[in-house]
């Protein structure tokens, strides 16, 4: 069952903790201590509601990836959520988590990527309901997990970790220092 956290062992995770090291000046390390935190708060704060109305959809990475991310994000939380509800989500995420100085690009960059990313999934599979994506990230659900983990993964051929097996059978590269797993015991390689 996948959930918001997994989002960090993939290439999207990596993203976005590299960009937002960048942006806010906060070191990897606590960047990732901050998110694991505050993106179960910002999943279960963002109303639905605000999901169904906003206009379109980007692909998480691509919005990871480009040059005006920062300025993408304040957009799009002004955008999409009040001011009001704005400043009391940050004040339930954020005391004594990471400074100040911080607080406020690292709040804009994590509500940004927390819609992002759901609207990314609710758009790969429009049957599935908002409330249904958000309970998925949060580790309660298991029906939008093939969704989710399509979107972190960086995989031109498709979200699989694993090569199918069709693949692998009809595979020319065979190389002789890629070992086997079983050591040749069950005619590996």
């Amino acid at each position: 069952m996948a959930n918001i956290l997994d989002i960090f062992r993939s290439y999207a995770g990596d993203k976005l903790i590299e960009r937002s090291s960048i942006i806010s000046g906060v070191q990897e390390e606590k960047l990732l201590d901050f998110y694991s935190s505050v993106f179960p708060i910002i999943i279960t704060q963002i109303p639905s509601e605000n999901l169904k109305r906003a206009p379109g959809t980007q692909k998480l990475i691509a919005f990871l990836e480009a040059p005006e991310f920062p300025e993408q994000c304040k957009q799009l939380v002004k955008d999409n959520l009040d001011a009001t509800f704005s400043e009391d989500l940050k004040a339930k995420a954020f005391d004594k988590i990471i400074e100040k100085s911080a607080q406020d690009k690292l709040f804009t960059l994590a509500v940004a990527s927390a819609f992002v990313l759901i609207k990314e999934i609710h758009a790969s599979n429009t049957s599935l309901d908002y409330g249904v994506i958000k309970k998925t990230l949060l580790g309660f659900d298991q029906s939008a997990s093939n969704e989710f983990v399509a979107c972190i993964v960086k995989n031109k051929e498709g979200a699989h970790l694993i090569d199918n097996p069709n693949k692998i059978a009809l595979s020319d590269k065979h190389d002789d220092s890629d070992q086997s797993i079983l050591g040749g015991y069950a005619g590996g390689r």
